[in-house]
């Protein structure tokens, strides 16, 4: 969500450079109001003691009527990381997920 507003704003800055210097644009600020954001919606159906399908979030998001309601498992798990939710541990094999509130296995 924040990389999409930065990248909007990059356009509009791209497109302050080529616009005659004598107009004023002005940058919109991100929203803080009580409309629900795609991390908020994310955040409040997950839980490791009730697990969700991505179906269950993606139905989630269609309800707070979002665009692009569908997930994709990196948006879910970069999500889960930034939150301290879950950490992943590379290995030599591919990468694993543990919740936090669980001990990984030995």
């Amino acid at each position: 969500m924040l990389l999409n507003w930065l990248w909007h704003q990059g356009e509009q800055l791209s497109r302050l450079k080529e616009a005659p210097q004598e107009s004023e644009v002005s940058l919109p600020l991100p929203k803080c109001e009580s409309s629900p954001t795609r991390t908020s919606v994310i955040l409040s159906i997950l839980s490791p003691s009730n697990p969700r399908t991505l179906g269950d979030i993606s139905d989630a998001l269609k309800e707070a009527d979002l665009q692009t309601p569908r997930v994709s498992l990196l948006e879910l798990l970069d999500l889960l990381v930034q939150q301290e939710q879950v950490i992943r541990d590379w290995g030599e094999t591919g990468c694993r997920v543990y919740f936090l509130n669980k001990k990984p296995p030995a």
